[in-house]
């Protein structure tokens, strides 16, 4: 039930295909780098639970309970009409690129633009993937964050093979939603919050649409 917890959290992940949005959800939500997988057919789910730390109250820890569903949607064309439907339902949509692959961060645009016209709430992070190929860059990160600047949005870069700003990601996506939640309540503070416990027991849930 979702009033077990304080945030039940939405989160679409778009970009193009085979560029490493699997392995990002794998990793936050299993903690494990897929080297080898299927092409994502359609649209894959999983969730996971975390708690975040909000300082403390009356001396003690007063903590966050968030769940994720996380929705990695496949990238080719012919799958748009399955993804779009999965737009509408989220609350926040991870824009993701290779940092290797110039093609798929001029493609950035057209996925936001998706995004916009089709997400009923206007909540977007961009993610660089495959930040430990750093020698292979194509994408300068001057570049990258000039675009996020200009589209008020906040830049990661990130590698799921060294679960390197995974928890990160999903911690600003907690506590913007947090915060909306709670009519931007001045008394959420963003410095304070950190993931304490990093896998909370759920069952994990993966679904698949076959074309």
């Amino acid at each position: 039930m979702s009033s077990e917890y304080d945030l039940v959290a939405k989160i679409i992940i778009i970009g193009d295909s085979n560029i490493g949005k699997t392995a990002l959800m794998y990793q936050f939500c299993e903690s494990e780098f897929i080297t080898s997988y299927a092409t994502t057919i359609g649209v894959d789910m999983k969730s996971r639970v975390i708690s975040l730390a909000n300082g403390e109250k009356n001396g003690e820890k007063n903590s966050k309970l968030v769940k994720f569903h996380i929705w990695d949607t496949a990238g080719q064309e012919r799958f748009m009409s399955i993804t779009r439907s999965y737009y509408g339902r989220a609350e926040f949509a991870i824009i993701a690129f290779d940092i290797t692959n110039l093609l798929s961060f001029y493609n950035v645009e057209k996925w936001l633009n998706e995004a916009k016209n089709n997400c009923k709430k206007y909540n977007y992070v961009l993610v660089g993937l495959k930040s430990d190929l750093d020698s292979k860059r194509k994408v300068s990160f001057e570049l990258v964050n000039e675009y996020a600047k200009s589209n008020r949005m906040k830049y990661f870069e990130t590698s799921s093979k060294q679960y390197y700003n995974v928890d990160e990601i999903f911690e600003h996506i907690a506590i913007t939603l947090l915060e909306q939640k709670n009519n931007r309540n001045k008394s959420i503070k963003k410095d304070v919050f950190a993931i304490e416990q990093k896998n909370v027991p759920i069952k994990n849930i993966f679904c698949c649409f076959f074309w």
